[in-house]
């Protein structure tokens, strides 16, 4: 396996004298598996990365692997030349979401005001398949999914080849809302369960591409913007037993020297707990090998797909003015039928009136929780509902009891609409629930039909 980057920077491009050496690209990254080809996202770098294809003189045929669909990882899109030509083959795999289609998606940047050319007019033979958390053979290569912590509905990606493993998981943010995963460099013991999931999901891998655009005095300042740390990088790798940890999706204001300087530190953090892990901060240009080990036979699980419904049911319950404010704000969508209630009473009754929710988002009480609440997590825990709640800031100790309760997740405060919306819609994708968006497509209305009681 040979990993070539072709895009480090994250948010928008950056070109100039100050990040030359690093690179000014947006996300783009080539891994090539035996005869499989992959383009992880096609940020900006994607242009140079079609150039390269093109100058071979051969068909191109290839995996795109996208993330999520933020612009600065879909911009290069209608640049990448490789889609202008018959002859070519791209199958663009993505993240599966309720309210969009992944065509749809990178068509809305090709409209007409926007850009010469539509996605339809693309002479490439050009495929399209969603994703959830799943595992799938592409060739001689398993790929493995993960949701990511992100303000979209955002996928990690784990390619296994030949006894190798290669991990790009970019846009992702520490579940506790801390710049480390960690609650101490002593016990090691991971302070939110998201977070122990993503080091089980990486565990192993030979190379893991991680998101690291803020340091650990920038990060406050952006609590959900949905990017991490190098530190919590490192919390990762070592827990996960990475053999090489690539420092990924740069700051754009991060110029080449303080980059050097934040890579130095993350190596000397490395070299005094955990020596044999390598670390190196992304540059365009870059290569990584990786000799093949063994040829072993692998076998994808059989794909399931969701539960389809015209709604998702979802029930809020909460007393705080601020709490159910941004949580209505978060859900006011077309697809989900929302119940909010100011009392767990209240709750009873919206049950017995016919509204059994998908997911529950559940709010932890300022003095604790109420017995009632305790006994909604184990119920509806014990019927494959997930329940989310939210935490008010820097109580993990809440959060381990929520997890020890029966909850699915746990969300730290304050954060945003679009975080919350990610999360919720992850974890319903997760379990199998899925929007109908056929059902969807003959509304004519464009209005969720929302429920509320208690208030």
């Amino acid at each position: 396996m040979k990993v070539t980057f072709w895009g480090v920077r994250g948010s928008i491009a950056a070109p100039g004298r100050t990040t030359a050496e690093f690179g000014g690209n947006t996300s783009c990254v080539q891994i090539q598996s035996g005869n499989d080809l992959f383009i992880m996202d096609s940020g900006t770098g994607i242009r140079e990365l079609g150039r390269s294809l093109l100058a071979a003189g051969e068909p191109v045929k290839a995996t795109m692997l996208l993330s999520h669909s933020h612009w600065d990882h879909i911009q290069g899109f209608p640049f990448f030349a490789p889609l202008l030509f018959e002859g070519n083959e791209f199958t663009i795999l993505g993240p599966q979401e309720h309210s969009e289609r992944l065509n749809g998606i990178l068509a809305g940047q090709m409209q007409y005001r926007y850009f010469p050319l539509t996605l339809d007019q693309l002479a490439a033979d050009i495929r399209y398949q969603e994703l959830r958390e799943e595992a799938l053979q592409i060739g001689s290569t398993m790929v493995s999914t993960h949701y990511l912590n992100h303000t979209s509905m955002a996928l990690a990606y784990k390619l296994t080849a030949g006894g190798r493993t290669i991990v790009y998981a970019t846009d992702n943010e520490p579940f506790t809302q801390q710049p480390r995963a960690w609650d101490s460099a002593d016990s090691r013991k991971f302070m939110h369960k998201g977070d122990e999931a993503l080091a089980s999901f990486i565990r192993g891998a030979d190379i893991l591409i991680l998101d690291s655009q803020y340091t650990m005095h920038e990060y406050p300042k952006r609590i959900g913007w949905g990017h991490g740390t190098p530190d919590y990088a490192l919390d990762i790798a070592i827990a996960s037993g990475v053999g090489t940890l690539v420092l990924f999706h740069h700051e754009p204001t991060r110029i080449d020297t303080a980059l050097s300087v934040v890579e130095q530190l993350a190596q000397k953090r490395a070299a005094e707990e955990a020596p044999d892990l390598e670390v190196i901060a992304a540059a365009e240009g870059m290569t990584l090998d990786l000799d093949e080990i063994h040829a072993g036979e692998l076998s994808a699980p059989e794909r399931r797909l969701p539960e389809f419904h015209s709604k998702v049911r979802i029930a809020i319950v909460g007393a705080r003015d601020d709490f159910m404010r941004i949580s209505w704000k978060a859900l006011a969508q077309d697809h989900y039928e929302v119940v909010a209630v100011n009392d767990l009473g209240s709750f009873e009754s919206a049950k017995q009136a016919n509204f059994q929710p998908h997911l529950v988002l559940l709010e932890y009480g300022l003095e604790g929780w109420d017995p009632h609440a305790r006994e909604i997590m184990q119920r509806e825990s014990k019927h494959h509902v997930p329940v989310i709640c939210s935490i008010p800031a820097g109580n993990f100790e809440y959060a381990q009891d929520a997890f020890d309760q029966g909850a699915a997740d746990v969300i730290i405060e304050p954060f945003a609409p679009v975080q919350l919306r990610s999360r919720v819609d992850s974890w319903l994708m997760r379990t199998g629930i899925a929007v109908d968006r056929r059902v969807r497509g003959r509304q004519t209305d464009g209005h969720a039909q929302t429920v509320a009681t208690g208030r």
